[in-house]
């Protein structure tokens, strides 16, 4: 019998590009999220996935076009390639390279309003401009900029014209006669201050520029006419400048324009939203803040996001945004003017998410649950079958490890001073017992759920679950225990350490029953088979080891990737490999002479929640 394994749900999004947030239409937004890029239905949780090519690493550029076709694209050899998606029917309808760009990648692309035509940046050194028309896969039009550019941007009155920016630059070209042409007033004179890192279209005439140095300059006709290195500059037609704290500028890197004004960043985790005046000028309304709270209250306030991208729905009366703590958080425009406080406490458009590297996952026996915890001191509680986030809570330390019990009402979890029974509540995550094990990596309930083995060191202690009574201590390993393996009937445990050695211990005699050790290399992940004879071992150099009462029969080595982790399905008809490239790979179970690729889902992105 063999598997295929289907991609169900991605609890992640990546924050290494420019742009990764957008509307689809109103009940969805599409993010990249490791090897793939997500669909993701916020009223009821759905995903559906577009796959990227092999790892997902090359991606460097993503826009979306009405909600109706996706771009994105990759870094490839010996050119940058731009592939188009209709998100309706999630169907690749054209992929187009060219030498023109003389780039291996693009690093910036934008839509016409049409969503007929595309723009794309190439990289350094030239950053050329080659604007498509990737229904026919033709070039319009091709420009070298010559300089660093950030963004681009199609003008949504006018599709023959197309703005850069950048360090020191703003630029405006016209497509004419199969060229992209530099407009004689399109070059608006800038200074070696300006530091461009955001740019916005309000109409054919007018541009708004956001700057690292904390303006937002008005670009019009050619000209900058806002003043920024004036002090008395004032939030007017003719002059801004923004947002200082303690003489420190803050970056302006984004703006989003909206029927009324716009809105741009202000800060760590801050929106700040204006709105046209009566002169044409633009008068500031009112913050809209990221502020987290834990549930429970115990700890306050969580760190405020800094806000990478955002993106306005279709309708225009709701912003969404994406955080350098892969969250993405919305605000409503309309409930801007009916709050009384200060400013607008912006909501998670779905469940929150790690944000850190998770250390641990473990998946409870007789509920559709999921147990994770990671460096950013959070442990979560993930339900596969509603796709959510169930419960979640921060703690004042990391935690190293986390277990959940087959009934999934309780939990154990690993941090610094000791190991705490934890138990699963309806809102809450609360500490019922401590265990005096200091630093526990390693822990593992019992098949059954009434007992569970920790590790301390190098010795692995069991614990009764109801009584906490400590009634056995395994001594053998010296040094520090990497992996702990209860047997299908609880009457033995796997376990490995960092010197190379794996045990099959006897839990009624608290015995070693066979025992081998490897020489310059350690076991770093077990599956037992059902038998209970047999373990199969992955080592720290990417070798599966077939180990039979103590005895080593069979090593195998995968042409697909180096092995990192293994695991055997409950029905025992399969064995599930991950790798270093981030793929799983599927066996069938009893294991033949050779490893064969029979699915591929999930990339290493997903394991650690990026």
């Amino acid at each position: 019998m063999t598997a295929d394994l289907h991609l169900h749900h991605v609890y992640g999004i990546r924050n290494d590009l420019s742009s990764i947030l957008f509307f689809v239409d109103e009940a969805s937004v599409v993010y990249p999220a490791g090897s793939n890029i997500i669909l993701h239905n916020f009223q009821n949780n759905s995903q559906k996935f577009i796959p990227l090519s092999e790892n997902g690493n090359s991606l460097t550029a993503m826009a979306v076009a009405r909600g109706q076709f996706l771009a994105y694209a990759e870094r490839t050899d010996p050119y940058g390639a731009i592939m188009v998606y209709d998100l309706a029917a999630l169907r690749k309808k054209r992929t187009m390279i060219t030498n023109e760009v003389a780039s291996d990648k693009y690093i910036a692309l934008d839509f016409a309003d049409s969503g007929k035509q595309i723009i794309g940046v190439g990289g350094p050194p030239e950053y050329n401009l080659i604007y498509w028309w990737w229904e026919k896969t033709r070039i319009l039009g091709a420009a070298k900029v010559g300089q660093e550019v950030r963004h681009v941007r199609v003008c949504p009155k006018d599709a023959n014209r197309v703005a850069v920016c950048g360090p020191s630059i703003v630029r405006v070209f016209r497509l004419e006669d199969s060229q992209l042409r530099p407009e004689p007033k399109g070059g608006a004179k800038v200074n070696e201050y300006f530091d461009f890192v955001a740019m916005a279209w309000v109409n054919e005439l007018r541009m708004l520029l956001g700057t690292s140095q904390g303006q937002i300059i008005i670009w019009e006709d050619g000209s900058l006419i806002a003043d920024v290195l004036d002090p008395a500059a004032t939030l007017s037609l003719h002059a801004m400048k923004l947002f200082r704290k303690q003489d420190a500028a803050i970056a302006i890197d984004n703006i989003l324009v909206h029927s009324n004004g716009f809105i741009c960043t202000g800060g760590a985790g801050t929106l700040k939203n204006f709105e046209i005046a009566a002169d044409g000028g633009y008068i500031f309304h009112k913050d809209m803040k990221i502020l987290i709270e834990d549930k429970t209250l115990e700890y306050g306030i969580l760190d405020e996001q800094q806000i990478l991208d955002m993106t306005l729905s279709p309708a225009g009366d709701v912003v969404a945004v994406a955080t350098d703590k892969r969250q993405i958080f919305s605000a409503k425009l309309k409930e801007l003017k009916r709050t009384k406080e200060d400013y607008y406490k912006m909501k998670p458009l779905f469940y929150f998410l790690h944000y850190n590297r998770v250390h641990c996952v473990d998946i409870c026996v007789r509920k559709p649950l999921i147990v994770t915890c990671a460096a950013d001191r959070t442990i979560r509680i993930w339900n596969f079958f509603n796709r959510d986030c169930e419960i979640w809570k921060k703690f004042p330390e990391e935690p190293h490890s986390v277990a959940i019990h087959p009934n999934g009402f309780y939990l154990l979890s690993g941090f610094t001073d000791k190991l705490k029974m934890m138990h699963i509540l309806h809102d809450d995550i609360k500490t019922v017992r401590d265990v005096p094990i200091r630093g526990c990596r390693e822990v593992k309930f019992a098949q059954g759920g009434h007992l569970f083995a920790a590790a301390n060191g190098a010795i692995i202690q069991i614990y009764t679950t109801i009584q906490f009574d400590n009634t056995m201590n395994l001594k053998g390993h010296t040094s520090r225990i990497r992996c702990i393996l209860w047997s299908h009937d609880d009457t033995r445990i796997f376990s490995s350490s960092q010197d190379g050695s794996l045990f099959e211990w006897d839990l009624l005699h608290g015995e070693i029953i066979h025992e081998v050790t490897l020489r310059g290399s350690i076991f770093i992940s077990l599956a037992a088979a059902p038998d209970g004879e047999t373990v199969y071992g992955i080592t720290s150099d990417g070798t599966l080891k077939e180990i039979t009462n103590g005895t080593f029969s069979r090593d195998i080595k995968s042409p697909l990737g180096v092995l990192t982790s293994v695991n055997l399905s409950h029905a025992g008809h399969c064995l599930i490999f991950g790798t270093t490239e981030g793929k799983l790979l599927t066996l069938a179970f009893p294991l033949l002479t050779e490893l064969s690729r029979l699915g591929i889902s999930l990339s290493n992105y997903y394991h650690y929640h990026q």
